[in-house]
Order: C-alpha cells, then structure tokens, then sequence
C-alpha cells in the first residue's frame, strides 16, 4: 500500500507569463531554479507565499527533581 505524499513547501518559483500556468514553485534554491530558466527564458523569484519550516523544541531536562 502506497503512503500519501506529503506537500513540499519550496523557496523559489520560476515566473514565465508566455506559458499557460505562470509560476512553478519547485525550487528549494535560486541556483536550481536559474538553472531550469537557462536558454528557456522566464525569471526566478522567492515565492511570497514561503514559510520556512519552524521546529518546536522542549527546554532541556536539567536531571533535577524536585521533592
């Protein structure tokens, strides 16, 4: 049984208004992306719309116990 793929939030989005769907946001750098425009034309931009990951942490147990 396959698992559901989970969405990937991605930094960079090629911008081209000359296809039917004008922005792919698919790109984790501004490297891959420029790479993906090269000879094809279009540009890169950061997607508006990223938000970067946050990771919740817990305060670190000091090994302590308090009777």
């Amino acid at each position: 049984m396959a698992e559901p793929a989970s969405a990937k939030n991605y930094e960079f989005c090629r911008v081209d208004y000359t296809l039917g769907s004008p922005r792919n946001c698919g790109f984790d750098t501004m490297e891959q992306c420029l790479a993906m425009i090269s000879g094809r034309g279009g540009s890169c931009t950061r997607d508006p719309f990223y938000q970067a990951e946050s990771f919740a942490y817990a305060p670190k147990n000091s090994g302590r116990r308090h009777h």
